[in-house]
């Protein structure tokens, strides 16, 4: 991509050591961040993708002449809280900075908030009862921005441990196998299972019985190349075939999901017998 036209995110980019070309010019005219590159503290907005759940995040222009730039935030704790404060300032343009990693899947870049975001500016409404009183003046509350990003700002973060040793946060979906979520942030690792194609069109991640017979609730896997490495292969052996799966997991509004990382095909050993 030309020097001249370098977004402020891929500058923020190449301050973390990576190279110029972590983005790149589509077919379509548009910017496409490699996969792997961090977003860092980059200014912008949340608004709701074209499709039905999906939020976006936009950054910020300091050029109107400049293409837009725009991330698909995936499912996570974080992607929730940042709804709860879109939603709780309804009409309002709040802007934020906000820290991620990029994933790329179908052309399209999604963004993983790795930490809590940090409020730039927003339009505060005025205290009730009081004419004339300036918005900035707002008294933060229950509920609004500074409250929200403030508990935010204080939580630690996923820690990761074992899902055998994670505790229900919430009630799953009545289709999964197990009332228990797993704990986000806790690793998958060469976990055996198969894919299977949700009725939306998402391929979730079905964990086979371990040697006690439990089975962890099936996962959504999130969008990344390595899901398009996972349907290339279920197109070629059927979407039913075993796998080994490791992955990161994820908890988004009572459901988990999987991020994953690798995987390979399980070998089988054949016993001879006399």
């Amino acid at each position: 991509m030309p020097t001249g036209r370098l977004h402020r995110a891929t500058v923020l980019l190449i301050a973390l050591g990576l190279r110029a070309d972590a983005a790149q010019t589509t077919d379509t005219g548009g910017t496409l961040v490699r996969e792997g590159a961090y977003i860092l503290e980059a200014s912008g907005s949340l608004h709701r993708g074209e499709q039905p759940g999906w939020w976006v995040f936009r950054i910020a222009r300091d050029d109107p002449d400049k293409e837009l730039l725009e991330f698909t935030l995936l499912p996570c704790t974080l992607l929730a809280s940042l709804e709860q404060l879109v939603e709780s300032m309804p009409g309002q343009e709040i802007v934020f900075e906000l820290t991620g990693e990029v994933f790329v899947y179908q052309g399209r870049n999604f963004l993983m908030p790795t930490h809590a975001p940090r409020l730039v500016e927003y339009v505060a409404p005025s205290r009730p009862g009081i004419l004339g009183a300036p918005a900035g003046d707002a008294a933060p509350r229950d509920g609004s921005a500074e409250t929200i990003l403030r508990d935010l700002d204080r939580s630690v973060g996923p820690i990761v441990r074992s899902p055998r040793k994670a505790t229900a946060g919430a009630t799953s979906r009545p289709h999964t196998a197990s009332n228990r979520l797993v704990a986000p942030g806790s690793l998958v690792l060469w976990r055996h299972g198969w894919m299977v194609r949700e009725p939306d069109g998402a391929w979730s991640y079905v964990f086979g019985a371990d040697a006690t017979g439990l089975a962890d609730p099936p996962m959504v896997l999130l969008p990344c190349r390595m899901l398009e490495d996972l349907q290339r292969h279920a197109r070629r052996s059927g979407p039913k075939t075993p796998l080994l799966v490791s992955g990161r997991v994820y908890r988004y509004h009572g459901r988990n999901y999987l991020l994953p990382t690798m995987f390979r095909i399980p070998r089988y050993r054949t016993v001879l017998r006399p």
